[in-house]
């Protein structure tokens, strides 16, 4: 993804709630997937897409509502590196 202009972002009262209970329930159903019973090579991979959901998941819902969250941290669950760069 590229940017292609550094202006902030501002949601309304409404949207922030209905983006709150999208992450919400994305938590839940990778949390679910990752709580499943291995059976099989395949739900091993099935359970590290959960959990790697569940920390994205994560990264959006700090984005929208903890502040004292830093985008540096943000950026390390994201790339693995606290400045963007991909490796």
């Amino acid at each position: 993804m590229t940017r292609t202009d550094s202006k902030d972002v501002t949601l309304s009262e409404d949207r922030a709630e209905v983006a709150l209970n999208a992450t919400f329930e994305i938590c839940q159903l990778s949390r679910h997937l990752a709580g499943l019973e291995m059976t099989d090579e395949n739900d091993y991979v099935l359970r590290g897409i959960a959990l790697r959901i569940n920390s994205l998941n994560g990264v959006v819902l700090s984005a929208l509502n903890e502040p004292n969250v830093t985008t540096s941290d943000l950026r390390y669950t994201v790339y693995g590196v606290s400045n963007g760069a991909r490796e």
